[in-house]
C-alpha cells in the first residue's frame, strides 16, 4: 500500500511539473531545441521553420512503417523569444493505408482543446487524403491555437 501512495503521489508530482514546465506556447529557441531531437531542420528562416524525418528515420520510411513527414512551424513576429503559433504537418507515403491512419478518413476532422507536444493545448484538424502528381499519397494535420 505504501508504494502504491508512493507511486501516485510521484504521477501527481510529475503532473504538476509538466504543467508548470509546458504553460503555453514554446518560444521560438525552444521550439528549435525540442524539435530538432526528432527531426532534421531543413529551413531556418525568421518567421517559418521547416523539418523533415526524411533522415533521421530513412528506414522506416523505406519499410512502409512510417511516412515521410515535412513540418512547417510559423511564428507570428521575429525574435528567439516569440511563441510558436501554428504547426503544420503533411505525411507522405506509397502505401495510402499507412497515410490515412494520419488523415480524417481514421481521426476526426477537428478536435479542440487537445494537448500537443509543443503547447499544453491546441486546436488539431486532420486532412483529407490526396495524391500528387509524383503518385505519393499525402495528407496535413494543423495544430493552432496554442496555448
Amino acid at each position: 500500500m505504501r508504494k502504491f501512495i508512493l507511486f501516485i503521489t510521484l504521477i501527481c508530482v510529475s503532473l504538476i511539473c509538466v504543467s508548470l514546465i509546458c504553460s503555453g506556447p514554446l518560444t521560438r529557441n525552444e521550439v528549435i531545441k525540442k524539435i530538432s531531437i526528432v527531426y532534421e531542420i531543413t529551413e531556418n528562416s525568421s518567421l517559418v521553420i521547416k523539418t523533415s524525418n526524411f533522415n533521421k528515420s530513412k528506414k522506416l520510411i523505406q519499410a512502409g512503417i512510417s511516412p515521410l513527414e515535412i513540418g512547417t512551424y510559423r511564428f507570428e513576429k521575429e525574435g528567439s523569444n516569440q511563441p510558436l503559433l501554428t504547426v503544420e504537418e503533411i505525411f507522405y507515403h506509397t502505401d495510402r493505408s499507412l497515410i490515412s491512419k494520419y488523415s480524417n478518413e481514421q481521426n476526426l476532422k477537428r478536435e479542440d482543446n487537445v494537448t500537443f507536444w509543443l503547447s499544453q493545448i491546441a486546436t488539431h484538424t486532420y486532412g483529407d487524403v490526396l495524391q500528387n502528381s509524383e503518385g505519393l499519397y499525402y495528407t496535413k494535420q494543423v495544430w493552432f491555437n496554442l496555448e
